[in-house]
């Protein structure tokens, strides 16, 4: 992957990781309140959701490559 890509694939799940972190927040989930848990808990997302993202380029890839 390019750097550029690499770049813009994070800053994405970035932007994802945050938006389901306000809503865990909104919804009583998760206690923004604490510095530390609030942090701990952006970056348990960060990962699922960077986790998943790569198993889909993966998985997309590889079916791109089986079709040619």
């Amino acid at each position: 992957m390019k750097k550029t890509n690499w770049f813009l694939t994070v800053f994405i799940i970035a932007l994802i990781s945050f938006v389901i972190q306000s809503g865990l927040s909104n919804f009583g989930v998760i206690s923004m309140s604490n510095v530390w848990v609030d942090l701990f808990s952006w970056i348990v997302i960060f990962f699922v959701v960077f986790i998943g993202v790569e198993a889909s380029f993966r998985t997309i890839n590889k079916m791109r490559h089986r079709t040619e």
